[in-house]
């Protein structure tokens, strides 16, 4: 008896350590399963759209640079949210100064990125940059060409990311 109570525990947590989500540090659940990152208060929700969550990421050890990946399986398209401070090495950068290094990483990561669209934008009262490439990658186990956009905002202290 005590052996298939044992048995029976073993895998009841064995089911609940996989279907659960990790959560990097920076990050809560809150009652909704929805995540949400500590040091700016962003809320992350299970699913936007047909997007899904996929996965969460600290950069930095603190939870400060963050991110959170949300897959379209549908229709084959992959966005990370990226939160991290505007200050960097005592400097608090502006958005056009941030972009720049944005361009720098695609161009580093991506050396065939061709810029086909760049536009200043005002969403509200929030102002943003949007970058659009194309390239070739692997996506979804396949090389293909690939249009990717890198959409930055910043409010108060954060830079907001989405690519």
């Amino acid at each position: 008896m005590k052996k298939t109570i044992s048995i029976i525990l073993f895998f009841l947590l064995l089911v609940m350590t996989f279907s659960c989500k990790t959560i990097s540090t920076g990050f809560r659940f809150n009652e909704n399963n929805n995540i949400s990152h500590v040091p700016s208060g962003v809320l992350f929700l299970e699913r936007i759209g047909s997007f899904q969550y996929f996965e969460n990421h600290c950069y930095d050890g603190r939870g400060f640079d963050v991110s959170v990946g949300y897959n379209d399986y549908k229709n084959n398209i992959a966005l990370t949210h990226y939160i991290y401070p505007t200050i960097y090495r005592d400097k608090n950068y502006s958005i056009e100064e941030h972009i720049i290094d944005c361009e720098k990483e695609i161009s580093k990561y991506h050396e065939n990125a061709e810029l086909i669209k760049s536009e200043k934008q005002k969403l509200k009262r929030i102002n943003y940059i949007k970058k659009e490439y194309k390239y070739k990658d692997h996506l979804f186990n396949k090389y293909i060409e690939v249009k990717s956009s890198i959409i930055l905002f910043k409010e108060k202290n954060w830079f907001i990311k989405l690519s």
